[in-house]
């Protein structure tokens, strides 16, 4: 009796050490690999790059053109110009400068609201620049002020980017018949139609 009371302790206490085990196990459970991956995704997309990966900007100085405030034709306005690099990176910053306006006394050319859709070069140098609806919607309307629209967007681009060589406006990424009523935007326009300074 005494020699399977001792085997029945034995058990006892390995069947105890057994469930400690096993709840030790349970409770301490590692997520499973998706789940450990998925976190560690996260926490790598917050972590800001280190300065040497980080995109280097390059500032240019460029001649942006601006409404004259005599009402017809435009004036330069020369401004130091931070992008990423590269002419693409250029031509939009270009475009979305005269999108925010002058910071001189000059008259803006393109609606407040207007956002760059995109901006694109093509090999043959033409350069695409897609503006919003917005361009179109909350133009004064006018010849005049749609010839300035136009011609301060091409101006800027052909006078500080020497790729390119013409410029075609879409809005809304299409080709539209004007801005406003009266300029035809079928067309590209070129250097030799930027109307003096």
């Amino acid at each position: 009796m005494g020699r399977w009371a001792g085997w029945t302790g034995v058990i006892i206490a390995v069947g105890l050490m057994g469930m400690a085990l096993g709840a030790y196990l349970v409770l301490n459970k590692p997520a499973d690999s998706t789940q450990a991956a998925g976190v560690q995704r996260r926490k790598i997309e917050r972590m800001p790059l280190p300065l040497r990966l980080q995109e280097k900007t390059t500032e240019a100085k460029v001649v942006l053109y601006f409404g004259d405030n005599s009402g017809f034709g435009l004036k330069p306005e020369e401004r130091k110009l931070r992008y990423s690099g590269g002419v693409v990176n250029l031509g939009a910053g270009i475009v979305t400068a005269l999108i925010l306006g002058p910071k001189s006394g000059l008259a803006p050319t393109v609606p407040a609201r207007t956002v760059l859709n995109g901006f694109y070069l093509a090999q043959d140098g033409t350069a695409y620049v897609d503006l919003s609806e917005i361009a179109r919607e909350e133009h004064p309307g006018g010849v005049e002020t749609e010839y300035r629209t136009i011609f301060s967007i091409v101006d800027s681009l052909i006078v500080n980017i020497s790729e390119i060589t013409q410029v075609k406006i879409l809005i809304a990424g299409q080709e539209a018949e004007t801005l406003a009523g009266h300029i035809d935007l079928g067309q590209a326009f070129s250097a030799d139609m930027v109307p003096n300074q």
